[in-house]
């Protein structure tokens, strides 16, 4: 599981996470671009089930809880 977050953090995506029902890595990347770029580069690294998902998010913004 190290080299498989090392391959994300190496192909440069902004963020990694590690579920927590098993071994599964989710990798946060700036476009849907980015993201068909980074599954070839996983899988021609030997990674199988390797998966896109793109959502229609208008970004990040700060939500205030009082």
């Amino acid at each position: 599981m190290v080299e498989t977050e090392a391959d994300l953090r190496g192909a440069g995506v902004l963020a990694t996470l590690l579920s927590g029902s098993g071994p599964t890595f989710l990798g946060l990347v700036a476009d849907q671009d980015r993201a068909h770029h980074l599954r070839e580069a996983l899988l021609d690294a030997g990674h199988a089930g390797v998966l896109v998902a793109t959502g229609p998010v208008a970004g990040t913004h700060l939500v205030d809880y009082v």
